[in-house]
């Protein structure tokens, strides 16, 4: 823990670097996940060289809370810790008269690094989501048979990336990677991109 001053100064220089060169014909998206990544893998190489005492580590095994990934899905979210590894559950089902989206994660995740405060673990996400919409065609003619017609669309998308959890009871998850989308659509709807994820829990 003696480091946390140097470190934070070493992001502080990254973040001011990353600024004044970053590229121009780059997207938003891509720019805002990368600078992420490069910010958090100094915590990364910090955790492998600091091992922590067993009596400093977060008692906790199980977590609540909601979760937003593209490839560990949106919603509701529930973890279970069985020591190094883990699982994590996360579903969202929403159902009205013209539009549905259902969606289920199922994640593993491996502890790398675990205190009171912070644990850092390895992920692979997995997310299939269903997202659809329903309107009626009026005949002018009879007004009686109407047609309903629904347009929907399922995409699994998958990820692996590093996660990073803050706090002892209620924890701040964020987590960065990359990800395939879309990956059932075919070669030409299919997607290779940086992802990032974020949720909040309640640990017990």
């Amino acid at each position: 823990m003696h480091n946390q001053p140097h470190l934070a100064q070493f992001l502080i220089n990254t973040t001011w670097f990353i600024n004044l060169n970053k590229p121009k014909r780059i997207s938003m998206k891509i720019k805002n996940l990368s600078l992420s990544f490069l910010l958090l893998l100094p915590l990364f190489g910090w955790a492998q060289n600091n091992e922590q005492h067993s009596d400093n580590t977060n008692p906790f095994i199980n977590e609540f809370g909601a979760n937003a990934g593209l490839t560990t899905g949106v919603g509701l979210s529930y973890r279970h810790w069985f020591n190094k590894f883990g699982v994590q559950v996360t579903a969202l089902p929403i159902k009205e008269s013209n539009y549905t989206f259902i969606s289920g994660g199922l994640t593993g995740m491996y502890s790398m690094h675990n205190t009171k405060y912070i644990r850092i673990f390895a992920y692979w996400g997995n997310h299939v989501y269903h997202e659809g919409h329903s309107y009626t065609s009026y005949q002018e003619t009879n007004t009686n048979n109407n047609d309903v017609k629904y347009y929907g669309s399922t995409e699994y998308n998958t990820g692996v990336g590093l996660g990073f959890s803050f706090g002892r009871v209620v924890a701040f998850n964020i987590s960065v990677g990359y990800g395939a989308y879309n990956v059932f659509g075919g070669a030409k709807n299919l997607s290779l991109l940086p992802t990032g994820e974020m949720g909040l829990y309640w640990r017990f």
